[in-house]
């Protein structure tokens, strides 16, 4: 809801505690909703490498765990996507997914606590 109502700090702060709870209760099930939702923080403020790379790395997290993006995020990811590909160019977009998808759970873990 911060998010959706523009308050990046506070949205970030939700999400970081998230995804250390989650870490901590080992819910793996879930933290990739977190590292997407990051990803937007991210976009928002103009690190669009930084979201691509949680992106990348939410979509490995998703295929381990086997949950699939439910169709009413489809949408948003794909805009997401399109977005980030006008920002970075395609290239750079693809080298950044790549290199979110190649971390670890713990490189990603630390990766989206970081700045």
């Amino acid at each position: 809801m911060a998010l959706d109502a523009g308050d990046l700090s506070q949205a970030e702060t939700y999400h970081v505690k998230a995804i250390q709870l989650r870490w901590e209760l080992k819910d793996r099930v879930y933290m990739p909703y977190s590292l997407e939702e990051l990803a937007e923080i991210a976009l928002a403020r103009g690190q669009f490498e930084r979201a691509a790379k949680l992106l990348g790395s939410a979509c490995v997290w998703r295929k381990r765990v086997g949950h699939a993006l439910p169709p009413p995020l489809s949408e948003r990811h794909r805009r997401r996507m399109d977005s980030l590909a006008r920002k970075l160019g395609t290239e750079t977009l693809k080298a950044c997914l790549v290199s979110g998808r190649e971390m670890t759970d713990e490189e990603a873990y630390f990766y989206a606590l970081s700045d």
